[in-house]
């Protein structure tokens, strides 16, 4: 009887255990697929980012460039990517109030004192501040996707480390 009584108790200790390392591979995949879901999510925004910016920076560039050949406000106006500037300029986070208006009084020729040769040069000043800071801003979303790749990968190849050696505990205890 002592011998049944110590195999019943075994047992019951072998099926907690069980019970037990089922329940924390259930817990990993779970953390697994959260992970997954955010690092997925997060990648998304990233790319959203990344091509708003990217198609950004490029319509600054047109425009820096077209100012830097001496075209006027109303010239800079009939290019293709004309709405998305003033959309830009308007939106940016990245300008003041007064340098919103000053740019927006000069590519609308609103402003008689904004629109003149000699503010050109001030509104290309804040739209060649904006490009910079721009490309800082994609420079630095890049090195934080990189970071978040790399974390993702190894929270990933962690969660699979405890997802099989759970698996393999379960299966030598059954």
């Amino acid at each position: 009887t002592s011998a049944i009584e110590e195999q019943t108790a075994t047992k019951a200790e072998l099926e907690q255990a069980v019970k037990g390392h089922a329940a924390d591979k259930a817990s990993a995949e779970k953390d697994l697929e959260k992970a997954t879901m955010l690092r997925e999510k997060e990648q998304a925004e990233f790319e959203a980012t990344v091509a708003s910016t990217e198609a950004s920076i490029k319509s600054l560039g047109g425009a820096i460039a077209s100012l830097d050949k001496g075209a006027s406000s109303a010239m800079l106006m009939q290019t293709p990517d004309a709405s998305r500037l003033k959309a830009m300029i308007e939106t940016s986070p990245m300008l003041s109030s007064f340098s919103k208006d000053r740019v927006i009084a000069f590519l609308s020729g609103t402003d008689s004192e904004a629109s003149g040769s000699g503010s050109s040069g001030e509104v290309l000043g804040i739209l060649k501040q904006m490009y910079d800071d721009m490309g800082k801003t994609l420079e630095d979303a890049k090195k934080a996707e990189e970071v978040a790749t790399t974390g993702y990968a190894d929270l990933k190849s962690a969660k699979d480390k405890e997802i099989e050696t759970a698996a393999e505990t379960i299966e030598a205890k059954e």
